[in-house]
């Protein structure tokens, strides 16, 4: 449901901004506007995305996940997507989306609300597996090689 509402305000508050930027600019202007941005975009994804790439590229080589960089590099994917869609308050998500400060804050915002999650949910995981397989043993075991007991 919530993505419904999403879907149906977004476009009404794009058209609502746009009316108002055409009577304030003329629509020529607006017009010019919305593809300099959706150039603009492009321009930024394909710097900002090698960027990524390379970034992800070296947290593998050093062994290390790259969590961050994928984020940036999804946070990437959707700002160049809202760039090309044409609207003002698209373009302003989407050029906030390339500002590193803000994939930042919403990286530590997303991992609190992760760990919260996880930790809510793997609690409940644990304990249902707990109930379900009450017959597992844990052991040690020690493999003897019939040839070296001669």
């Amino acid at each position: 449901m919530p993505l419904i509402i999403l879907f149906l305000i977004i476009p009404l508050i794009e058209i609502a901004v746009f009316i108002a930027v055409d009577d304030k600019i003329g629509l020529l202007n607006t017009l010019l506007i919305c593809i300099i941005t959706a150039i603009a975009g492009g321009m930024l994804l394909k710097f900002q995305g090698k960027s990524a790439i390379h970034s992800i590229k070296d947290s593998l080589i050093k062994g290390e996940a790259p969590i961050g960089a994928l984020f940036d590099g999804v946070c990437l994917v959707a700002a160049g997507a809202l760039l090309m869609t044409p609207g003002f308050v698209t373009d302003i998500i989407g050029f906030l989306l390339f500002w590193p400060y803000f994939r930042l804050l919403l990286r530590r915002v997303a991992g609190k609300y992760g760990k919260e999650y996880y930790s809510n949910n793997s609690r409940d995981y644990n304990n249902s597996r707990k109930e379900q397989h009450n017959d597992i043993i844990d052991a040690d075991y020690t493999v003897i090689d019939k040839d070296s007991n001669k």
